[in-house]
């Protein structure tokens, strides 16, 4: 009867916003801009000119906003980057925090923590009851749980109410084997219907981290691997730069996407693009297609350069792959975000496990009046701490499962995106700095000791190289050519 009259309501009131013209928002492809994603604009002769605006008298330091054009669609402004991009910036971008169980990470523009990683054997040592006020478990990551079980109470005080009025000291002849056997046919199929369901969403979890990070993440090293090597002159290195920029900016505009919150501003002043750039970025106006233009400048840039070094055919195919690998991975991303698991079973397993904690509920307020006249309270006592168990497991599995759905966001279970990209600026600053102290392949095939060069924190070679003027082959032979 409830449902049945909540249900009437949500219709009579939908009935009556639509007399009244409310709009209907809708999940479309074209989400709306806030003011952080329309900041990067620049007039039509600024961004043929490949150029900043003419600040007039505004002071450098400081963005200048001009006015805007007729249809708002153009905004002279200019923004300073806070900070110059660097590989080696991007590798201290976390601060983790280390406690008995969980270590989580902030990042540098995140307000919440996340957990990276969790410790597996002190858990087990120190028990679950001990770590329930950790970090990340059901009962710290919001207050559903606690609004459930406080839900299942005032029902149960409800029932027992309601049994002790209506059946004032006829309470124990209550016959409770009609619910007993409604509640044994719902064991029989909320168990494995909801153990499937979350089966499905870890399963969907996990796909969302190899299918799309890691593909996105393998491909920003593995184009780092192969610019080292077949980019490696001296010449090159502001385009292996620029790549870099692109690759790590792909990241950061795909997880807006995921987010929905289009922020072009910041990127701008992190040094990842150009408010020209960013002019071009803004002009896609579904965020998905967004990160799809930084590899499609990835990718003409490096055919571009692989020309010029007449590269072979095979070694260009390898560049093509990972940026297709990259566009595969932000692509497997949208489909799971905007195709869920089909609404109406989603709603059947919620309506099955709801409808069981209440019938739980019901019969533990019976129970109570029928042992209240008796003083039973120890019976009593069990049958409320069963309704709050039983709801309280149904409950938190769901609660994971709506946590964890969407893994792009600021819950506490979410992916720490800010620290893996940690991880994989430190692979790609390794990858600069070991392959330019790699030792040389003479015709004979014997390997060459590598010779002195500096280098710098991106790992290019900021100096001509020096040989010893010991030994005929020219090779070093001196400690301090190490």
């Amino acid at each position: 009867v409830l449902i049945c009259f909540w249900s009437a309501a949500r219709m009579a009131w939908r009935r009556v916003a639509s007399c009244r013209g409310t709009p209907v928002t809708s999940r479309e492809g074209d989400f709306s801009r806030n003011e952080s994603d329309t900041v990067p604009l620049l007039d039509d002769e600024s961004v043929q000119d490949n150029s900043l605006p003419s600040s007039g008298s505004t002071r450098p330091d400081r963005p200048f906003t001009g006015s805007s054009l007729s249809d708002g669609s153009h905004i002279n402004f200019l923004i300073v980057p806070k900070r110059k991009f660097s590989i080696q910036e991007l590798t201290k971008g976390v601060e983790e925090q280390v406690s008995r169980i969980t270590t989580t990470v902030i990042g540098r523009d995140e307000p919440n923590e996340k957990i990276l990683r969790y410790n597996l054997e002190t858990l087990v040592r120190y028990g679950a009851i001990r770590a329930s006020t950790n970090t990340g478990t059901v009962f710290t990551m919001d207050n559903f749980c606690w609004r459930n079980l406080l839900t299942v109470l005032i029902i149960v005080a409800c029932s027992f109410l309601i049994v002790k009025v209506t059946h004032e000291g006829a309470a124990a002849g209550i016959d409770e084997r009609p619910m007993e056997d409604l509640l044994q046919q719902f064991a029989f199929i909320v168990p494995p219907t909801l153990s499937f369901y979350a089966t499905l969403i870890i399963t969907r979890w996990w796909s969302l981290r190899l299918g799309t990070l890691q593909k996105v993440f393998d491909a920003i090293m593995n184009i780092s691997l192969i610019m080292a090597i077949e980019l490696r002159a001296p010449k090159w290195a502001a385009l292996r730069l620029q790549v870099t920029k692109y690759a790590f900016c792909s990241v950061e505009l795909f997880v807006q996407a995921a987010q929905r919150t289009p922020d072009l501003h910041t990127l701008v002043e992190m040094d990842y693009l150009t408010p020209v750039e960013a002019h071009y970025i803004f002009k896609n106006e579904n965020l998905w297609q967004r990160p799809m233009v930084m590899w499609s400048w990835i990718l003409n840039i490096l055919m571009n350069a692989m020309d010029h070094e007449k590269t072979p055919g095979g070694r260009v195919n390898l560049v093509i792959g990972q940026c297709c690998g990259a566009r595969n991975g932000m692509t497997h991303l949208w489909a799971h975000l905007d195709t869920q698991l089909p609404f109406a079973y989603t709603h059947l397993v919620i309506l099955l496990v709801n409808l069981q904690s209440f019938l739980i509920a019901i019969k533990s307020g019976i129970i109570c009046a029928k042992c209240w006249p008796g003083s039973k309270y120890f019976t009593m006592g069990s049958a409320v701490l069963k309704s709050i168990i039983v709801a309280f497991v149904y409950q938190a599995l769901i609660q994971i499962c709506y946590v964890i759905v969407d893994p792009f966001g600021d819950d506490v279970l979410d992916f720490p995106v800010v620290a893996y990209q940690v991880y994989v600026a430190g692979q790609v600053h390794a990858i600069n700095h070991s392959v330019m102290t790699a030792p040389a392949v003479a015709e004979d095939g014997t390997l060459t000791r590598p010779r002195h060069t500096k280098i710098n924190d991106d790992g290019d070679s900021i100096s001509s190289d020096s040989r010893s003027e010991g030994g005929e082959d020219g090779h070093s032979s001196t400690s301090s050519d190490h």
